[in-house]
């Protein structure tokens, strides 16, 4: 631990089953100027929702832009339906006036996309029809919830190194521990990152639905395996601790004002209590609880080795005209965030590559 801490490298230790357990991290930044002109941001309605738009038009258009590229090999009517519905969300964002509208275009462009995400599989063994969470019911959901967990905690580790505060952010309002600007600053790479590899895995057929099932039912002598079982959602104050970060996402619903936990990643809503809901917004009966499904120890090595491998591919990145890792990407991002909010640069401008 000493020699990691030496070197500057954050430890974070997750379940198997992706849950937030704790984290090692070195000394934090003293930028005490760049954390005071992001508290004085908070309070600029103006800035947040500038800042919040360029993160959602940053996101769809990634999302678009991997749905285009699968369209070459993919003739499907619903499928180019859905990419010319993202892009008309992405038309639509600069006329929005305020936070509110601007999730509700969030959420159309979320349902558009995971709704024909499923066209893209090309392995037989592997469905996915919408997104679930907390638990994922099947292979895909398992995949993009775990990769999502792991972004959260890598851009965290950034955020941290930058001076910033990863509590208070803008598109995700700040609430008692949740990493809003963690969550903010993930959006535009959760295309890019999460959900390409998710495909190229199962497509590629390096991962198989026996890598699949409940971590707890794995040999006790494998060293990804014995964890807590779930926290069971009858008690609200348990469950809220029982997630991760990426999990405890909470905003203001756009008709009741009433507030309701929002994953974060398809703009969908669950109940404080911790229930798991469905994209229609459905909840499970007591009667048929949903059968968690997670990635066991094997399929775990895979996704890991894939996901850091991700990391370090290079992209252009057009402001240092250069080609970059994805992981010095993910810095570049933040430290340009920090630029606008100390008012350096003019705008946010969103990582989408060409």
């Amino acid at each position: 631990m000493a020699a990691l801490l030496d070197r500057g490298i954050d430890v974070v230790w997750l379940t198997g089953r992706g849950r937030y357990r704790g984290r090692l991290v070195g000394p934090l930044s003293g930028n005490v100027a760049l954390r005071s002109a992001q508290y004085a941001r908070l309070q600029a309605s103006d800035f947040g929702l500038s800042f919040a738009r360029s993160i959602v038009a940053g996101k769809v258009q990634n999302q678009r832009n991997l749905m285009l590229r699968a369209q070459r090999s993919i003739k499907d009517l619903d499928l180019a339906s859905a990419i010319g519905g993202l892009r008309r969300v992405v038309d639509d964002l600069p006329a929005v006036a305020d936070l509110d509208a601007l999730r509700g275009l969030e959420g159309r462009a979320a349902a558009l996309y995971f709704g024909s995400l499923g066209r893209l599989l090309r392995n037989p063994g592997f469905r996915f029809t919408r997104r679930v969470r907390r638990p994922p019911t099947d292979p895909v959901n398992a995949c993009l919830s775990f990769g999502y967990s792991v972004l959260l905690v890598e851009m965290e580790s950034q955020v941290y190194r930058a001076g910033l505060d990863p509590m208070a952010g803008f598109l995700h309002a700040p609430a008692h521990g949740r990493p809003s600007l963690v969550l903010d600053l993930i959006e535009e790479f959760r295309p890019l990152i999460v959900d390409s590899l998710v495909l190229r895995l199962v497509n590629r057929r390096q991962l198989s639905p026996a890598d699949f099932g409940d971590p707890a039912e794995e040999d006790e002598r494998d060293p990804f395996a014995g964890e807590p079982g779930p926290v069971p959602p009858t008690d609200p104050q348990a469950s809220q601790e029982a997630r991760s970060p990426a999990e405890t996402v909470e905003t203001t619903t756009r008709d009741s004002g009433t507030t309701a936990a929002r994953n974060g990643d398809d703009g969908t809503t669950a109940a404080r209590t911790g229930e798991a809901m469905t994209d229609e917004g459905s909840t499970p009966s007591a009667e048929t609880p949903p059968i968690p499904v997670y990635l066991r120890g094997t399929g775990r090595r895979v996704f890991l080795g894939a996901l850091y491998g991700r990391l370090r591919d290079r992209l252009h990145y057009p402001p240092r005209r250069g080609s970059y890792s994805l992981r010095d990407i993910l810095l570049e991002q933040i430290y340009h965030a920090a630029r606008v909010i100390q008012g350096e640069d003019i705008e946010y401008h969103p990582f989408v590559p060409r």
